[in-house]
């Protein structure tokens, strides 16, 4: 720094040196309200985000496989599916249809054995299976809360309905089952479409939800509004292509069975063709849900909100990040954990990062890494996360 001093010569040099005197106190004045130099951290390199999955545990697509069946025509099953659902551990929906169940005991025998040993949920499929676009919006809805509450009396919790042949085009059946409080009903055909959610768009109507019809070629020739369908599957070599497009387009699949069993005239699919649909899917590692749950799943997601708090240290640099994540709907329905992609600052690049609740510093637990993607699964109840790096 240099500093030019001028004067008039007949000043005389005392005016100098108090000049002089005058300057440095200025100096040491500047230098004493200058803050100390701090560290400047790039907002890039030193925040957390928070994004959430399509899917649970970040799957890349989903498959649901569900059942509707009569029951009081069970041999077949009885011998085939349950023990198929618990070899495999399969997570698969079975139809109620209330009317066709002869007693109390009946109903409540079948639920024990399917719901409680086995682990198989079960959709509303109505009191009467019948057409209901044939009834007015009193009737229908009278159908479908009648099923609901027989369900309900015996220990069951149905959100979702299928439509008894697919019968809900009218707008008014779509919303007598939504009045009867089902978060979503399923058709019985593709619609414009079978997949459900491809890439990021968003269902474009809960109560008209597609699926892909599972029938042999015999049985599907042996009746007319059956033949003229270009979308039923026969077998596993016609689904696999449908479970490629599912994967690339990250999209829902449901496939709706029927009778399973030896080649007959009252069985519509094949036992092994079954298996190796089984088989296939698992192949393409989809999320393997119960249709009831991926509702409810996309459902609580589209209405959960992340709260994301930054905690620095003196210096700004970011020591821990807290987060939270709230749904605002009923707990006694959306109670299912939501997926979270964390993407971390690069300052905490090849650390380890652990994750505890709140007040429980004690049970510190990595975060859950999948292909070199950081995911967090937690239920949306209000309740808060520390992350830190190690």
């Amino acid at each position: 720094m240099h500093i030019v001093f001028f004067s008039v010569e007949i000043m005389g040099q005392n005016i100098m040196k108090i000049t002089y005197v005058l300057v440095i106190m200025g100096y040491c004045l500047v230098a004493c309200v200058t803050p100390a130099p701090v560290a400047i951290v790039s907002p890039l390199s030193d925040t957390m985000t928070v994004s959430f999955a399509k899917w649970h545990k970040n799957y890349t697509s989903a498959v649901s496989m569900t059942f509707d069946h009569t029951w009081s025509r069970m041999v077949p099953w009885e011998n085939v599916v349950p023990k198929i659902v618990a070899d495999s551990a399969l997570p698969i929906d079975y139809d109620y249809t209330s009317e066709h169940y002869w007693s109390v005991y009946q109903k409540r025998n079948a639920v024990d054995t399917l719901h409680k040993i086995l682990g198989i949920a079960f959709f509303a499929h109505g009191h009467r299976h019948i057409n209901n676009d044939e009834l007015s919006y009193e009737d229908a809805k009278a159908n479908f809360v009648e099923c609901k509450d027989s369900m309900k009396a015996i220990g069951l919790n149905p959100l979702i309905y299928a439509y008894p042949s697919g019968y809900g085009y009218k707008a008014s059946t779509q919303r007598a089952a939504k009045d009867a409080g089902f978060l979503a009903a399923r058709m019985f055909d593709p619609l414009e479409s079978p997949y459900i959610l491809p890439h990021n768009e968003t269902v474009p109507d809960w109560y008209r939800l597609p699926t892909l019809m599972m029938f042999r070629k015999e049985f599907q020739d042996a009746y007319d509004f059956l033949r003229v369908n270009k979308t039923i599957i026969n077998n596993t070599s016609q689904l696999l292509p449908h479970l490629k497009q599912n994967t690339d387009l990250r999209s829902w699949l449901i496939l709706t069975y029927h009778m399973i069993g030896p080649t007959d005239h009252e069985n519509t699919y094949e036992v092994r063709d079954l298996l190796s649909d089984i088989a296939a899917i698992r192949a393409e590692k989809p999320w393997l849900v119960r249709m009831q749950d991926a509702v409810v799943y996309l459902r609580e997601k589209e209405a959960a909100k992340v709260t994301l708090e930054h905690i620095r240290d003196s210096k700004g640099a970011l020591q821990s990040a807290i987060l939270s994540l709230d749904d605002a709907l009923p707990d006694n329905v959306y109670s299912l954990p939501l997926t979270l992609i964390l993407t971390p600052p690069l300052q905490w690049k090849g650390k380890k990062l652990r994750i505890f609740a709140e007040n429980d510093v004690v049970q510190r637990q990595l975060l859950e890494r999948e292909n070199q993607v950081l995911m967090l699964t937690i239920i949306p109840d209000k309740k808060r996360y520390v992350v830190i790096a190690d």
